[in-house]
């Protein structure tokens, strides 16, 4: 059977060297942490935490990969320098507080989609799970 090839999802972010925006594969920070470099479900890291007993549970459902997923990416994306960004009025007025900023981070830009992203990563790692 022929390897499926990785889905993608872009967000936005600023180059803090060249000062650039450039787009960023979010799901290859999901794919690292849920696959091994063989392409393999990583047993130890696809799981989620029951609330109550903090016990690993193996993630079977799609409503349990979402929460895993969740997480992955509120780790990477929420609220870290690197990954925001300030947004103003174009064209800009005399001051930036005239101008209206915005902070985004890719999260922001992530969260609204995280059924879309949900969707892709399970259609991709079903075949797994039920090998």
């Amino acid at each position: 059977m022929k390897e499926q090839k990785k889905p993608s999802f872009y967000a936005f972010y600023k180059d803090f060297n060249t000062g650039a925006v450039k787009p960023v594969n979010v799901l290859e920070y999901v794919f690292d942490e849920i696959l091994t470099e063989r392409g393999a479900i990583c047993k130890k890291h696809f799981c989620i935490y029951d609330d109550k007993t903090y016990k690993r549970i193996p993630i079977t459902t799609k409503e349990q990969l979402a929460k895993r997923i969740n997480s992955i990416l509120m780790y990477w994306f929420w609220s870290k320098c690197e990954w925001e960004m300030i947004i103003i009025d174009w064209p800009y007025n005399d001051t930036i507080q005239k101008s209206r900023p915005h902070k985004v981070d890719v999260y922001d830009q992530i969260k609204p989609n995280i059924d879309i992203i949900v969707d892709l990563v399970w259609n991709y790692v079903e075949p797994k799970i039920k090998r």
